[in-house]
């Protein structure tokens, strides 16, 4: 499996196109993401001034007014910083850049303690320059893929669940010993059930295997697998379902 790199925590200056592509502007997920960064301890940048000078700081914590963040533990610089006219917030969220500017940066206490507060920003940018974002499917419930495992006329299948899926492919999860998925080889007409009922169909190629020892000891499979040559009518009803499972998430999450 290869290792995600780290995200460069530096400030980018977008093309309009961009922009627009990477806005957030609801406040119910603005606040969704930067409290999952704070959960993840996940540093951040706070470049000040004219970009070319920061501090590496932590999200403390986040409501719908705004944000705090550590102080630096020099108090000359804490007001160098609060007397500046601009800020820039960077950090990562689930491997993908999140940032945002601010007029406005104030020093204050939380817990006690010196921080830096930030009104929540009413643009926010998540450069995902990635084709497809993976969203981790429910677990009490979770989707399952049906793969024909053997070519006619036997129709055997079987059924996996889904961990993860995005607009690009999904990964599945079976057990140690499984002797059906191979790595490499290509799946036509395997069905996904949608949590809404609706099925749809798909080819399945398998990109990569590793395995996962759950905390019980229990030693399983995931199993990556791209899409291949999606159908267009079934991307649109792929991407809405995505779209449902992304913001009831950041419901269950406020």
């Amino acid at each position: 499996m290869a290792l995600q790199q780290p995200i460069r925590l530096t400030f980018e200056l977008l093309s309009d196109e961009d922009d627009a592509r990477f806005s957030i502007h609801s406040r119910k997920e603005i606040q969704f993401i930067l409290k999952s960064i704070a959960r993840q301890n996940s540093q951040v940048a706070l470049y000040y001034g004219n970009r070319e000078t920061f501090i590496l700081t932590t999200l403390l914590d986040v409501n719908q007014h705004g944000l705090w963040l550590e102080a630096s533990q020099n108090q000359k610089q804490n007001e160098r910083i609060a007397q500046s006219r601009k800020f820039y917030f960077v950090s990562a969220h689930q491997h993908v850049k999140a940032q945002f500017t601010s007029d406005h940066l104030e020093i204050d206490e939380f817990d006690d303690t010196e921080a830096f507060f930030m009104p929540l920003p009413r643009d926010f940018l998540r450069i995902q320059r990635r084709d497809h974002f993976r969203l981790p499917t429910p677990i009490a419930n979770p989707l399952k893929c049906i793969v024909p495992v053997k070519p006619l006329p036997t129709d055997d299948t079987q059924a996996y669940p889904i961990l993860d899926l995005s607009s690009g492919g999904v990964a599945l999860t079976c057990a140690e010993d499984d002797p059906y998925l191979e790595e490499g080889r290509i799946y036509p007409d395997c069905r996904i059930l949608l949590a809404d009922n609706t099925s749809i169909s798909v080819t399945l190629q398998v990109r990569n295997m590793f395995m996962i020892t759950k905390p019980s000891g229990v030693t399983t499979k995931r199993v990556g697998c791209k899409f291949v040559d999606l159908d267009g009518k079934v991307e649109i009803l792929l991407q809405r379902y995505i779209t449902q499972l992304e913001q009831s998430l950041i419901k269950s999450s406020t």
